[in-house]
């Protein structure tokens, strides 16, 4: 007699998704230039049929936690951006699931989600107006007076970015802040990076800070006249992840998702520009 390979837990969950009904309740804040390619591929590799909502993580984030208030549960997985996840996991509403950490990146699982991508926060330029900054701080120039697009919400861009002044190259505390104050009286601010990069790629700015390096991967594509490399050093990274909600009407499809996307979905990730969270995987062009 013979006896069968245990199946894969990708294999289980999909059994399993199946008598579920094949549908899964996915929010996430994946850009919408990316987003539709990502479940076209796991809809394709899994016959499970995806109900999205998208929008920015803030939203994401508010909306999730106004169902829990209310005792609905909407969303089976959500993918979405680390600070949120943070936030969601502290209010317990994130599932505790057993992510394999060996094949990812040091410091990509944490309580309730694991990174699915590293989001590359640089500064974005118009080739045919600016000249590549030589620093960040140099944003805080006279010349570039109203001549930048900042994004408000990236809390966590500004504490690394700080930190690396401060810790890194022993600026003071008060000219960390200082050089934040001058970029900040330069700036426009826009919220959403999309709209940023449009901008950008449209001449009505000429720096963007900070720009998502995939959206401007994907315009400079189309041969709009942006660019981010060579890199304005330091590249800031921010962990985006995905996680299975407590309480998911379709546990299962929400468990195949998070397998697919840490293993075979990279590929749908880092076709759009993000940088894999698995230690297998080639850095993008840039770095």
């Amino acid at each position: 007699d013979t006896v069968d390979e245990d199946p894969s837990a990708s294999d289980l969950f999909d059994d399993m998704a199946e008598s579920e009904g094949g549908e899964l309740s996915l929010y996430t804040s994946i850009s919408g230039s990316v987003v539709l390619d990502v479940v076209d591929a796991f809809e394709d590799a899994t016959g499970v049929d995806v109900a999205l909502y998208r929008a920015a993580n803030e939203t994401v984030e508010q909306r999730l936690l106004e169902e829990a208030d209310a005792g609905f549960h909407g969303a089976d997985a959500v993918d979405t951006a680390g600070q949120s996840l943070l936030v969601l996991a502290g209010k317990s509403l994130l599932a505790d699931y057993p992510f394999d950490p060996a094949p990812l990146v040091d410091g990509a699982v944490h309580e309730g989600w694991a990174a699915t991508r590293l989001q590359r926060f640089v500064v974005g330029w118009n080739t045919e107006h600016a000249d590549r900054p030589a620093a960040w701080e140099a944003l805080g120039d006279p010349s570039w007076k109203g001549r930048i697009a900042i994004e408000p919400g990236d809390w966590d861009w500004y504490s690394r970015l700080w930190t690396y002044w401060v810790e890194e190259l022993g600026v003071s505390e008060q000219e960390a802040d200082a050089r934040f104050e001058r970029i900040a009286r330069n700036a426009k601010v826009v919220k959403g990076h999309s709209l940023g990069a449009q901008l950008l790629a449209a001449g009505e700015v000429d720096a963007l800070v900070p720009a998502y390096a995939h959206h401007i991967d994907n315009l400079a594509a189309d041969d709009a006249p942006v660019a981010w490399t060579p890199p304005v050093e330091p590249v800031i990274l921010r962990q985006n992840g995905v996680a299975v909600l407590q309480d998911a009407q379709h546990p299962a499809a929400a468990a195949l998702f998070v397998e697919w996307a840490l293993g075979p979905g990279q590929a749908a990730y880092q076709a759009s520009g993000f940088r894999s969270s698995r230690r297998d995987a080639d850095a993008p062009d840039g770095e």
